[in-house]
């Protein structure tokens, strides 16, 4: 498995924005620009120029994300490709997780003050025992929603399916009767990130900068 994230720390005028946008395909730059907050539009921007930098790499070919397809749930995917990826953003990191053969999710979040109660009816009645009687509540609030989110992901149904239907126990999420091997990512100290994998494999883990 291959992680490859990139962090933006600026506000990108609208000048830098369409000078990236000019590297992507009309479809995916009118997608972009549907959204208003900065970090929405440039986490979902360095994602695709994350995918675009990494298909060139993997498959030499400079038009593969035209090659893009969507199954009936939004999820990408390339035909016969043999390769699976999912995206993340959130804040100021965007990352792309990777595998061959098997299939995989990555969530990351960044970790704010939210009311956590609202989110009950997504965990089981363990898990949110779990995540009351833990030092750091809100912490732990994030960490079994990365995992409940990159499962899902992963799966390939992202959120038609609902997250009370996922049972977290450690490294390893149950939905519907599949196992689904999960790994912590760290970025950052304010951030939670996690994989989750059909099979246990290696991460190799890479920085990108634009």
């Amino acid at each position: 498995m291959e992680i490859f994230y990139t962090k933006f720390e600026d506000k990108l005028d609208h000048k830098k924005i369409n000078n990236y946008l000019k590297y992507l395909p009309s479809s995916m730059r009118e997608d972009i620009l549907k959204y208003q907050l900065p970090f929405d539009i440039q986490g979902r921007l360095f994602g695709k120029l994350l995918l675009k930098k990494i298909f060139e790499h993997y498959f030499s070919n400079q038009n593969i994300l035209n090659q893009l397809k969507y199954n009936q749930y939004g999820r990408p995917y390339i035909s016969d490709s043999g390769i699976d990826f999912s995206i993340s953003h959130s804040g100021e990191y965007t990352a792309v997780a990777m595998s061959k053969g098997f299939s995989i999710g990555i969530d990351i979040e960044k970790i704010k003050e939210i009311p956590i109660c609202d989110f009950k009816p997504v965990f089981t009645d363990n898990e949110w025992e779990a995540i009351l009687s833990s030092t750091n509540p809100l912490k732990s609030f994030y960490v079994y929603w990365t995992k409940k989110e990159s499962t899902v992901k992963a799966d390939g149904r992202g959120l038609s399916i609902p997250l009370n239907e996922i049972i977290v126990d450690d490294a390893i999420s149950i939905l519907y009767e599949k196992q689904w091997h999960l790994y912590e990512i760290n970025l950052a100290p304010d951030y939670m990130a996690h994989i989750a994998s059909e099979q246990k494999d290696l991460i190799n883990i890479y920085s990108i900068t634009f």
